[in-house]
């Protein structure tokens, strides 16, 4: 008996090496603070905020229950609160990378924009844009006599078919070559995991999202008789941007999806 007493304080001294106690430790405050940035870690990777809120609530009461036998967050969570965050967001089929949605447009639209404009203002179309200076013209134009006898004059047009496709399709695959150029070395440079992921699926979507934005700016330039007043021509490249803008976003969204991964704790 003498020495079970005797052997008690060591075994209470080595038990306290290995249960985490902190001087002035608030257990509630840390848990509060810890479950507030998982949940909006969960949010930034894309899980809705009902479910965000309801993984919130089962992680709190595993972390209370934790505390109450004198173990620290630690102890649930790691060392690690993004990796938890990451590991949780990875079991409910989100891949641990926020949207960057907006970087994605700009990269993806500004070597587009510039192309388009710059083959616009080349073929002669920076007149309607109050540019005066000398373009390049897909066709030949010249006034000839009506032959109706009446002296008037007609103007006619002539060139090879081929140009103006020839034209346009180079500077189609310039601007989309540079579009995903960019985007890539950006996302390179911030260590986006689903870089891949997110240029195979711009790549599906894009082209049917462009033709669409193609075939509305049409409609907006039929409904105004094809006018070329800078109002219409703003109309016509506001709705191709927009779906531009819509492609993307389904496209970085659908990256973002991954099969759900079974959940591994610490």
């Amino acid at each position: 008996m003498n020495v079970m007493r005797s052997a008690f304080p060591r075994l209470k001294r080595a038990a306290s090496r290995l249960v985490p106690h902190r001087r002035h430790w608030r257990p509630y405050a840390e848990i509060n603070a810890n479950v507030r940035t998982i949940e909006r870690l969960l949010r930034s990777f894309g899980i809705g905020r009902g479910r965000a809120q309801e993984i919130a609530g089962e992680l709190r009461a595993d972390l209370q229950e934790a505390a109450a036998t004198g173990n620290a967050p630690e102890t649930v969570l790691g060392p690690d609160l993004r990796g938890f965050a990451a590991r949780l967001a990875e079991a409910h089929g989100r891949a641990p990378v926020p949207s960057r949605v907006w970087l994605i447009v700009l990269t993806m639209g500004l070597p587009m924009a510039a192309v388009a404009l710059g083959t616009y203002i080349a073929i002669g179309g920076g007149e309607n844009l109050g540019l005066d200076y000398y373009s390049i013209s897909l066709t030949t134009h010249e006034s000839v006599p009506s032959g109706d006898g009446s002296g008037s004059i007609r103007e006619v047009s002539y060139g090879d078919a081929w140009l103006p496709l020839a034209v346009y399709s180079l500077a189609a695959f310039v601007g989309v070559a540079g579009a995903f150029g960019l985007t890539a070395w950006m996302l390179r440079v911030i260590g986006d995991v689903r870089l891949g992921a997110t240029l195979r699926r711009l790549a599906v979507v894009l082209p049917v999202t462009g033709v669409a934005g193609v075939g509305a700016a049409m409609l907006v330039g039929a409904a105004s008789d094809y006018r070329t007043t800078q109002r219409v021509i703003l109309a016509e490249g506001l709705v191709a941007g927009s779906w531009l803008v819509l492609g993307i976003a389904f496209a970085r969204e659908w990256a973002r999806r991954v099969v759900p991964s079974p959940w591994q704790g610490d």
